[in-house]
């Protein structure tokens, strides 16, 4: 059969163009990611475009990603090495069911050298106003509540809109609030704020969410919140990046057939990337045995699973010792 006239040449690896800087200061400096992770990470392609692609693409078209994968497959890292190699700040956010809107958007506090208040910026308001990467971890564990307040900057609006907030004067011209009249530039015309602020983000903005369905105590994620993100990513473990991560072929092998006992219900953990990243780890220092490293991968599942993993471990363990330099007793 001919090959399909639509059929393209492998893509050649492209670099993430790096997108607008925003704003310089010394603490937003502390948020852009240590070099050294992007030089670590390994890139994998979606459907035929660079990881890293990806996302500058949305970044630069003013889009959100959501990513939906299993834990420890790597989707937080993915954005903290995205971030590592552009040079920008990566804002973390782990969502969970006790979290308020303050924990996001910022709230009073005691201003040590003034005994007085003085507003604390949350993390979102933060890189909202000053741009960067904002990364909404496990988004389905926060209360309906908590991202319905997110919605507006979620969407095509890109507008984070606070009930609650210190700002008392506002810059038509250029959509900057303001605390305090002395703050705004001295020709700029302030109107006061009588009721919600409207915060826009700053063009630089990107937001990305991540979720595993399958976690016990989550909430379902509704359509119309999945809609207000124009990338949806299926994120799961890619073998091409574990054998870039692992070294033990033979571990790589127990890995498939641990996801295979998951998907056919004979264990419910997952086999997370990482797992074997820290067992390879444990298992080729001095310091430890190989069964400690043992003991410790077994750790990691439910103690009602473990008996099947021993089982499945132990047809690989002659492999592993040999691959990691120990002698079978």
């Amino acid at each position: 059969m001919p090959a399909s006239t639509t059929t393209k040449k492998a893509p050649a690896k492209r670099a993430a163009k790096a997108p607008v800087q925003p704003a310089e200061g010394a603490y937003l400096d502390s948020l852009i990611p240590d070099e050294a992770v992007g030089k670590e990470y390994v890139s994998r392609y979606i459907d035929g475009v660079q990881d890293m692609v990806v996302l500058s693409n949305a970044q630069q078209r003013g889009k959100h990603v959501i990513t939906s994968g299993p834990t420890g497959a790597g989707k937080t890292m993915w954005v903290r090495a995205y971030c590592a190699q552009t040079r920008q700040p990566f804002v973390n956010v782990t969502g969970d069911g006790s979290m308020q809107a303050e924990d996001l958007f910022g709230k009073p506090g005691i201003d040590i050298e003034t005994n007085g208040l003085r507003q604390i910026n949350g993390p979102v308001l933060e890189v909202v106003m000053h741009g960067g990467v904002l990364n909404v971890d496990e988004v389905n564990f926060m209360r309906g509540k908590v991202t319905a307040a997110l919605h507006g900057l979620f969407d095509g609006r890109r507008v984070l809109t606070l009930l609650t907030h210190p700002f008392k004067y506002f810059d038509p011209a250029t959509n900057r609030y303001y605390v305090k009249a002395e703050d705004a530039p001295a020709d700029a015309r302030l109107a006061p704020v009588t009721g919600p602020a409207y915060i826009p983000a700053h063009p630089n903005l990107l937001v990305v969410a991540s979720y595993n369905p399958d976690y016990a105590d989550t909430a379902p994620i509704n359509e119309a919140f999945l809609n207000r993100f124009a990338r949806k990513i299926q994120w799961g473990y890619d073998t091409a990046v574990e054998a870039q991560l692992v070294a033990s072929p033979n571990l790589l092998a127990l890995a498939t057939k641990l996801r295979d006992a998951k998907d056919g219900g004979q264990i419910r953990s997952d086999t997370p990337t990482n797992l074997l990243m820290e067992f390879e780890a444990m298992a080729v220092d001095d310091d430890l045995t190989f069964s400690f490293a043992r003991s410790m991968f077994l750790s990691h599942y439910a103690a009602d699973e473990q008996p099947t993993i021993s089982t499945l471990f132990d047809l690989h363990k002659a492999e592993l010792m040999e691959d990691y330099g120990w002698e079978a007793a």
